[in-house]
């Protein structure tokens, strides 16, 4: 994107391959998250609330015999598809996938 007037909206230059000479306004989040190139632009008032906000992403309840329930996540944050293993006293009893989506 180059020489564009954007006003409140998030993530708006989210990989982008250029963001060149744009002026922003009234932005929220992460303004160039995974952006290859950003120069020569002007942001007016980022407000980082929504960024800083903790949301849980799910609650996980267990109920049974087992004295300690944990869950386990492998792979990096920046892994397409991470791994979750449910414990019960130490023993695996599952896993699930979780992958990154950002067909939006």
């Amino acid at each position: 994107m180059t020489e564009c007037q954007i006003e409140d909206t998030n993530d708006v230059g989210y990989a982008a391959q250029l963001v060149r000479g744009c002026q922003f306004t009234n932005l929220h989040a992460d303004a160039f998250s995974d952006a290859r190139c950003v120069v020569g632009n002007t942001i007016n008032r980022l407000g980082n609330v929504s960024a800083t906000t903790y949301v849980e992403a799910f609650t996980v309840q267990y109920v049974g015999a087992g004295a300690t329930a944990t869950l386990e996540l492998s792979g990096g944050s920046d892994a397409n598809t991470r791994t979750c293993t449910a414990k019960v006293d130490g023993s695996s009893v599952g896993t699930f996938a979780v992958a990154r989506d950002d067909a939006a």
